[in-house]
């Protein structure tokens, strides 16, 4: 026999002590009865406590004490044998620390950001084996494989551009050095390689190395960190990023500062190259790694990591405990028996104490008898969830609610299965109920959270209803759906802490695109106004003007009709430009996703794009000279200026976009173009004088036509902003059919 908590047997020394205190007891009573009655102590009618059934109740009381203590130690006996396996995944996280890393695009530098991630990914590892890898010109084991994590984040605080002796960045040796680590005979399909670095290779063959993951089975989750724009690189290693450090010097090269820039594409090739690979772009903000590690670690293939032998026990400790009780009664009985007494009255008292400590006794089981019942109740509504006949479970769960009126479960529960049914206003109200009755009851927690986050389910689904015809009552239900996932995120565990996560951020995204859709609308109608008061205006003009000689058309008419402004004309131009340039963005969008073409024909793809692309330059270069033109002679802030400024943030993009194309990365120049196409649809609004900011009303006058009426100004223009209102509202179509998608979380065990 074995005692499972064998540190409540310490309390055993306290139970000579209970003795002696039961005996102090008695000599005080005898000596307060001899005090008060005096030399009558003694007689029949002032009877002495007897010394003899008050040593028998100290011996009793000290004797229920320790078998007691025995009790709570848990005594048990016969174990079986069992094997316990711990199930995980091999992760080896390779962080560059080249100097590239010390850029300070992402703060405090992109170095301290990689190490920051990988510390969170520690602190969620659930039995992992986790091994640490620096690599700058070569790469160098720093943390084997372990499980012991405390060790694996000191080895990522020591990290820094002198982990590695040799300069460069050679992502292929990381990834040849990480299957190394990994060894030849491990499970290499239950592996991952986490690579945090900007991307930046010095020929080290880095898909082909992911090739080689690839055919080992390992997948490769690369991290992009840093900026398209990029950061100049320290020359001084040592305080680089700490706060308070002097004035760092930057490496220059030829009279400039040498730019660090991320290079996605490489990257992205290596993660789409091996199987369920993921490239992630951290860019300069926060990326919440420990949440992605969660969630490829959920659905992936898991191995044996280590195994242990353990025994279960039979345990006994009702029979110590019984006797505790059984001692009690009888110190309780002797002390309460007196001398001289009748014995009639005796057995009497007896009875009522263990009758009393009986119902008190049973008074405790109480509660574990209700909660076998409600459990019962609730194991009967699953399975008739489950054989998909949710009217009988709510009837079943109306029965429960009668009996347990107080059970957020079974509120919980039974919104699941109205909800189910569509009865949207039932389900609302027993979430809302469960919700309330969890407040009293801090084991329902995690009940409780989930009842928030099934409200704001429903939320966002009513918001799906409302998009269309009423897209502000649209942002006040999804205001609501974020209240609710918020106050019900802290009190999940698991995946539903992250889903609510998920939704917090996918809401939030949707009121943006539909307050940018109710601001645009505004902005229509405000301009409908003033080209109908304008309209108006110019009919009175028309009038007062051609009134007096019939048969004469109105002057100016016709001719602006044929003849577009150069403002206007340059509008139309721009908003070619800006299809164009997405054209090309798809194109190389395409070629990026083209992982079977071999490296020749890349090539040859990222020439023919790179071609493209100058042709595109070249006509937003005569684009510009022509709103220069334009701008000449004209006071204030125009419509050309204000187009200029705009393109000239296109200019840059483009000039990105051809220096990506050069080196073959498609992937990044598909952002550049996108961005550039997104300035070139700006600079035509803006040309077109419909970008917001109005124009000095003294220096034009709105072009008319020959009826009088305004003359539209870019028709094109119009074109661009019904599919800019296009994407939003396919945008906002695919958050809230996933919403309508959403199910409330099954009930994964019987409460």
């Amino acid at each position: 026999m074995i005692f499972l908590s064998p540190q409540f047997l310490h309390a055993l020394w306290l139970a000579p002590a209970i003795g002696v205190l039961a005996l102090w007891g008695l000599a005080a009573r005898r000596a307060a009865v001899r005090r008060f009655y005096g030399p009558a102590a003694g007689r029949p009618w002032a009877p002495l406590p007897s010394r003899a059934r008050h040593i028998l109740a100290a011996v009793l009381l000290a004797g229920s004490f320790a078998m007691l203590a025995v009790a709570l130690a848990r005594p048990a006996h016969s174990p079986v044998p069992r094997q316990v396996q711990q199930m995980g995944r091999d992760v080896v996280f390779a962080v560059d620390v080249s100097r590239s890393m010390l850029a300070e695009d992402a703060r405090p530098n992109r170095l301290e950001r990689a190490k920051f991630m990988v510390r969170d990914v520690l602190e969620a590892c659930e039995g992992d084996r986790v091994g640490l890898i620096a690599f700058a010109g070569t790469a160098v084991v720093k943390c084997p494989m372990t499980t012991d994590y405390a060790f694996a984040s000191m080895a990522v605080d020591a990290l820094g551009p002198d982990s590695v002796g040799r300069g460069g960045t050679a992502l292929g040796e990381a990834v040849r050095a990480a299957l190394a680590l990994l060894g030849e005979d491990a499970d290499r399909t239950s592996a991952d390689i986490y690579l945090l670095t900007d991307g930046e290779d010095h020929e080290s063959m880095p898909v082909e190395a992911a090739m080689e993951a690839a055919r080992a089975g390992v997948r490769i989750v690369a991290v992009g960190i840093g900026s398209d724009y990029g950061a100049p690189v320290p020359a001084d290693v040592a305080g680089a990023g700490q706060r308070g450090a002097p004035a760092p010097r930057f490496i220059e090269h030829a009279g400039q500062r040498v730019q660090s820039r991320m290079n996605s594409g490489v990257l992205r090739q290596m993660a789409e190259a091996t199987t369920g690979g993921v490239y992630i772009e951290a860019g300069v903000g926060h990326l919440e790694l420990d949440r992605v590690y969660r969630l490829l670690r959920r659905d992936a293939q898991k191995r044996q990591i280590d195994s242990a032998e353990s025994y279960r026990y039979a345990e006994a400790f009702q029979y110590p405990l019984g006797a505790a009780i059984l001692f009690a009664l009888l110190a309780l009985a002797a002390e309460r028996a007196r001398l001289g007494w009748p014995r009639a009255r005796m057995p009497g008292r007896v009875p009522v104490a263990a009758a009393l400590l009986a119902l008190a006794m049973l008074g405790g089981l109480s509660p574990v008898a209700r909660a076998q019942s409600l459990a019962a109740r609730l194991a009967e509504s699953n399975a008739a969830m489950a054989a998909g006949r949710p009217g009988e479970a709510i009837a079943l769960l109306e029965a429960a609610a009668q009996k347990f009126p107080d059970s957020p479960e079974v509120a919980y529960n039974r919104g699941c299965a109205q909800l189910s049914l569509d009865q949207r206003a039932e389900a609302e109200a027993s979430f809302r109920a469960a919700d309330e009755l969890a407040v009293t009851r801090p084991s329902a927690r995690e009940t409780a959270a989930r009842a928030r986050y099934n409200l704001g389910l429903m939320e966002a689904q009513r918001a799906a209803q409302q998009a269309h015809n009423d897209p502000q009552a649209a942002m006040e239900s999804l205001a609501k759906a974020e209240r609710w996932f918020r106050n019900a995120r802290p009190d999940l565990t698991g995946e539903a802490r992250d889903a609510a996560a998920r939704n917090i951020e996918q809401v939030q995204s949707a009121r943006e695109v539909i307050r940018r859709a109710i601001e645009e609308q505004k902005r229509r109608e405000e301009q409908q106004q003033q080209q109908q008061s304008q309209s108006q205006q110019g009919q009175g003009q028309g009038q007062g003007q051609g009134g007096g000689q019939p048969g004469q058309p109105q002057q100016g008419g016709e001719e602006q009709q044929q003849q577009p402004t150069p403002e206007q004309q340059a509008a139309q131009d721009l908003a070619d430009l800006a299809r164009d340039q997405e054209a090309a963005a798809s194109e190389s969008g395409a070629a990026a996703r083209d992982a079977q073409s071999d490296a020749e024909r890349r090539r040859q793809r990222a020439e023919e794009l790179g071609q493209m692309q100058d042709e595109i330059s070249k006509r937003s270069e005569a684009a510009e000279e022509q709103l220069r033109k334009a701008a000449e002679g004209q006071k204030g802030e125009s419509n050309a200026q204000r187009a200029r400024e705009r393109l000239e943030q296109a200019r840059e993009a483009q000039r990105r976009a051809e220096e990506q194309l050069r080196q073959g990365d498609t992937a990044g120049a598909e952002q550049s173009q996108q961005k550039a196409a997104e300035h070139l649809r700006d600079a035509a609004r803006a040309a077109a004088g419909i970008d917001g900011q109005p124009t000095e009303p003294a220096e034009q006058e709105p072009a008319q036509q020959a009826d009088g009426r305004p003359q539209h100004a870019f028709d094109a223009t119009a074109a661009s902003i019904l599919d800019r209102e296009a994407r939003e509202r396919e945008a906002i179509r695919r958050f809230l059919k996933a919403q309508q998608r959403a199910r409330p979380p099954a009930v994964e065990r019987d409460w």
